[in-house]
């Protein structure tokens, strides 16, 4: 009992010590700071020091796990969006497939590739050979139009996986015709272009986009200045307008019958007075 009422002695003047210790140094170092005021924090237990750790790791390895809900949000208006600002441009595809179709009929393997070609992939050489065509990469051009036009699945379990396969294999199958252009097999050319209207005939009927433009989509935009329907009606509208006055150009002028001429007047002879 004696032995241990000394070390418990012994323990409190240890105590008193060190933090009579700490007060004369904290004032020293404050009477030495230009500042006149030195922050100093004060002793930390060793328990206390591992449990702060310990409660940090755990909140950092939580938050890291914890999904962020704010990204990526999905609802009808986003799908909305997306269908409406990049489902024309996938429609104008059409157009750039019949013109591959077409040149690997006529046996243009040429313009196939410079139709087919993705500029960042091939060579140098490749790119001096092709880029001087009309048309050079004009279908991995609009390539950023499908991937954004997957928005208007997103959160789809069926069709989302659908239309990801679908737009992978049509460029898939661009690449192939590039490659068999490029090495003069025609008849592979051909085989795979027909495949081209197919695979965008199914991206079309998965992503829903509506060919009649974006004033046949639901619901109204006059009362927000926001909504992506506001520029693109103008648009649709316009594009409408030239291609019908293109067409009245394109028409034929039937001229009309010109009127008879008119007869000539009599002739009235003067009489004498």
């Amino acid at each position: 009992m004696v032995f241990v009422n000394v070390n418990a002695a012994s323990l409190q003047t240890g105590r008193f010590l060190g933090r009579a210790l700490h007060r004369r140094r904290f004032c020293e170092a404050r009477s030495r700071s230009p500042l006149g005021t030195l922050m100093v924090m004060p002793p930390v237990s060793r328990r206390a020091f591992l449990a702060a750790f310990a409660a940090g790791v755990t909140g950092i390895v939580l938050a890291r796990a914890s999904p962020s809900w704010a990204d990526g949000a999905v609802s009808r208006a986003t799908r909305e969006r997306a269908r409406g600002q990049y489902g024309p441009r996938v429609l104008a595809t059409q157009a750039i497939i019949d013109r591959i179709e077409q040149a690997a009929n006529a046996g243009n393997l040429e313009l196939v590739a410079a139709l087919t070609a993705n500029p960042k992939k091939i060579s140098k050489k490749e790119r001096k050979e092709l880029e001087s065509l009309d048309g050079f990469g004009a279908l991995y051009a609009e390539r950023n139009a499908f991937l954004l036009l997957k928005g208007a699945v997103r959160g789809d379990r069926v069709r989302e996986p659908e239309m990801d396969r679908v737009v992978d294999r049509l460029f898939a199958t661009a690449d192939e015709i590039y490659q068999a252009a490029r090495i003069g097999n025609r008849d592979k050319v051909i085989r795979s272009a027909r495949n081209l209207p197919l695979y965008l005939n199914s991206v079309i009927t998965v992503a829903e986009v509506n060919p009649r433009g974006p004033d046949a989509a639901p619901g109204q935009a006059f009362s927000s200045d926001f909504d992506w329907r506001r520029g693109r009606v103008a648009m649709h509208l316009e594009e409408s307008a030239a291609k019908g006055s293109s067409e009245m150009a394109a028409q034929p002028v039937v001229s009309k019958p010109s009127a008879p001429a008119p007869a000539p007047a009599p002739e009235v002879s003067a009489v004498g007075s």
